[in-house]
Protein backbone atom coordinates (compact mmCIF):
# COMPACT_ATOMS: atom_id res chain seq x y z
CA UNK A 1 0.00 0.00 0.00
CA UNK A 2 1.11 3.39 -0.46
CA UNK A 3 2.43 4.62 2.64
CA UNK A 4 3.99 7.98 3.67
CA UNK A 5 7.58 7.15 2.66
CA UNK A 6 6.90 7.63 -0.99
CA UNK A 7 5.24 10.58 -0.25
CA UNK A 8 7.63 11.58 2.04
CA UNK A 9 10.91 11.75 0.05
CA UNK A 10 9.12 13.45 -3.01
CA UNK A 11 8.31 15.95 -0.67
CA UNK A 12 12.10 15.88 0.35
CA UNK A 13 13.37 16.22 -3.18
CA UNK A 14 11.54 19.35 -3.94
CA UNK A 15 12.17 20.81 -0.36
CA UNK A 16 16.15 20.79 -0.40
CA UNK A 17 17.48 20.34 -3.84
CA UNK A 18 21.02 20.66 -2.25
CA UNK A 19 20.50 17.50 -0.15
CA UNK A 20 21.06 13.51 -0.79
CA UNK A 21 19.05 13.68 -3.90
CA UNK A 22 20.24 10.13 -4.88
CA UNK A 23 18.66 8.22 -1.92
CA UNK A 24 15.78 10.06 -1.80
CA UNK A 25 15.34 9.65 -5.55
CA UNK A 26 15.27 5.93 -5.02
CA UNK A 27 13.72 5.41 -1.71
CA UNK A 28 10.80 7.31 -3.89
CA UNK A 29 10.96 5.17 -7.08
CA UNK A 30 11.25 2.07 -4.69
CA UNK A 31 8.47 2.57 -2.20
CA UNK A 32 6.21 3.99 -5.20
CA UNK A 33 7.38 0.40 -7.23
CA UNK A 34 6.13 -1.52 -3.88
CA UNK A 35 2.85 0.56 -3.98
CA UNK A 36 2.17 -0.24 -7.32
CA UNK A 37 2.88 -4.19 -6.94
CA UNK A 38 0.32 -3.88 -3.75
CA UNK A 39 -2.43 -2.05 -5.12
CA UNK A 40 -5.89 -3.95 -5.48
CA UNK A 41 -8.91 -1.88 -6.79
CA UNK A 42 -10.42 -2.05 -3.85
CA UNK A 43 -7.56 -0.12 -1.82
CA UNK A 44 -8.86 3.15 -3.94
CA UNK A 45 -11.51 4.20 -1.60
CA UNK A 46 -9.17 4.21 1.69
CA UNK A 47 -6.07 5.74 0.46
CA UNK A 48 -5.77 9.51 1.22
CA UNK A 49 -3.44 11.17 -1.24
CA UNK A 50 -4.40 14.67 0.32
CA UNK A 51 -3.78 13.36 4.23
CA UNK A 52 -0.02 12.45 2.94
CA UNK A 53 0.49 15.62 1.33
CA UNK A 54 -1.00 17.46 5.01
CA UNK A 55 1.36 14.64 7.07
CA UNK A 56 3.98 15.44 4.64
CA UNK A 57 4.14 19.18 4.97
CA UNK A 58 3.62 18.95 8.98
CA UNK A 59 6.77 16.58 8.78
CA UNK A 60 8.54 20.19 6.88
CA UNK A 61 6.95 23.13 9.35
CA UNK A 62 10.32 23.85 11.34
CA UNK A 63 13.09 22.06 9.85
CA UNK A 64 15.94 22.21 8.21
CA UNK A 65 18.75 20.42 6.28
CA UNK A 66 22.02 21.69 7.55
CA UNK A 67 20.81 24.98 8.24
CA UNK A 68 18.69 25.45 5.15
CA UNK A 69 15.02 25.73 5.33
CA UNK A 70 12.76 23.73 2.98
CA UNK A 71 11.75 25.81 -0.44
CA UNK A 72 7.94 26.02 -0.62
CA UNK A 73 6.10 23.18 -1.17
CA UNK A 74 2.09 23.85 -2.85
CA UNK A 75 -0.25 23.48 -0.06
CA UNK A 76 -2.79 21.66 -1.88
CA UNK A 77 -2.63 18.37 -2.58
CA UNK A 78 -1.45 18.08 -6.53
CA UNK A 79 -1.64 14.37 -6.70
CA UNK A 80 -4.13 11.57 -7.47
CA UNK A 81 -3.56 8.02 -6.63
CA UNK A 82 -3.12 7.31 -10.54
CA UNK A 83 -0.34 9.73 -10.80
CA UNK A 84 1.73 8.03 -8.37
CA UNK A 85 0.47 4.40 -8.60
CA UNK A 86 0.23 4.30 -12.46
CA UNK A 87 -0.52 0.82 -14.24
CA UNK A 88 2.58 1.27 -16.53
CA UNK A 89 5.90 3.22 -16.19
CA UNK A 90 6.80 4.40 -13.17
CA UNK A 91 6.13 8.27 -12.86
CA UNK A 92 8.67 10.45 -13.70
CA UNK A 93 10.18 12.43 -10.70
CA UNK A 94 11.10 15.40 -12.40
CA UNK A 95 7.58 15.41 -13.21
CA UNK A 96 6.01 14.79 -9.75
CA UNK A 97 8.80 17.27 -8.54
CA UNK A 98 7.22 19.99 -10.87
CA UNK A 99 3.93 19.39 -9.53
CA UNK A 100 4.81 20.00 -6.00
CA UNK A 101 6.35 23.16 -6.45
CA UNK A 102 4.35 26.42 -4.93
CA UNK A 103 2.56 28.32 -7.69
CA UNK A 104 4.13 31.49 -7.64
CA UNK A 105 7.70 29.30 -8.21
CA UNK A 106 5.90 27.76 -11.15
CA UNK A 107 8.27 28.32 -14.23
Amino acid sequence: MLGPTAYEHLVKLHAWPSGPLDHWSIETRACLLDARRAYTPSMRSRLDIPALHADALALLDGTSLAGEPPRPVRPDCPFTLDDLIHPGALPSIPTLLAKLASPERRP
